[in-house]
């Protein structure tokens, strides 16, 4: 079973980015990604690669590998194992 993430891949660097009073501008100029690409990645036009994202992270000061698990949305919580008890009523 699949989980939708609250938070997905722009939402997270741009709080990230926020949180640390820094530019899209400024998060360009340090990790090398394009100022276009990192507001069309917060605004979910589009998808990064692998590269963007370990320098977007890198400089965020994110990890990178569960970053790029969120953007190649390959991770979701784990489940939560459930027993049925008959005895309880809703």
């Amino acid at each position: 079973m699949a989980f939708i993430l609250e938070d997905e891949f722009g939402d997270i660097i741009a709080k990230a980015r926020r949180g640390l009073g820094l530019t899209v501008g400024r998060v360009a100029a340090e990790s090398g990604v394009m100022a276009k690409n990192i507001s069309q990645m917060e605004n979910y036009t589009k998808k990064p690669n692998r590269d963007e994202v370990d320098k977007i992270a890198s400089t965020l000061q994110l990890d990178s590998n569960k970053l790029n698990a969120i953007a190649t949305e390959s991770w979701s919580p784990n489940t939560i194992a459930t027993k049925y008890d008959p005895a309880l009523e809703v």
